[in-house]
């Protein structure tokens, strides 16, 4: 059961840097390095870090980013994005921010042709206490969430919530991990 935060603030109508941070550079540069000749849609881009990091390996990266002031190249709603319009689709640390995660992730695989990448805090680690954070997820939970859209996916976790240095999981090690920062690599085909 989600544990949904009272104190939350939704980020979408907040322009500028209020909330947010450069927090995403190791799983960011992952995906880039990991990724070949890919065409990247970054999902609630914040401030455009991700650009230049998922740009590694002669991927094209568009950005999308709802909250105004902040630069992007989609301000449109995700809802409103074509099927299948892009290889891969990436939300760092977003679905955490999102009111409907279920809708939100089943946009993602629409858009996507090939996968998805979601990271998110570990609830068991930090509890839900960030006030922009609607809910986070337990390790089950976002395997629940990653099994509404494929059986098909990879977790993942990091020692730090900058996302550095990932590690590859099993399910059962992923469903008990204390690591702070989980992420799952969802495959299309």
């Amino acid at each position: 059961m989600m544990r949904e935060n009272e104190e939350f603030v939704d980020l979408a109508f907040l322009g500028g840097s209020t909330g947010r941070r450069d927090s995403q550079p190791g799983w960011q540069n992952f995906i880039g390095r990991t990724l070949i000749k890919k065409s990247i849609l970054d999902i609630g881009s914040g401030l455009g870090n991700s650009r230049s990091r998922l740009s590694q390996n002669e991927n094209v990266v568009t950005l999308q980013e709802p909250a105004p002031e902040l630069s992007a190249d989609i301000k449109e709603d995700i809802s409103k994005i074509q099927d299948n319009s892009f290889q891969f689709v990436t939300a760092f640390d977003v679905i955490e921010h999102i009111p409907d995660d279920e809708a939100f992730i089943k946009h993602m695989f629409r858009i996507c042709t090939e996968g998805i990448f979601i990271s998110t805090p570990n609830y068991n680690v930090f509890k839900c206490k960030n006030k922009y954070h609607i809910r986070e997820y337990k390790p089950e939970e976002l395997i629940n969430l990653s099994e509404t859209v494929s059986n098909k996916f990879i977790l993942f976790v990091c020692n730090n919530t900058m996302g550095q240095y990932p590690q590859k999981l099993s399910n059962k090690a992923f469903l008990n991990t204390m690591h702070p920062a989980l992420g799952v690599l969802i495959k299309k085909v």
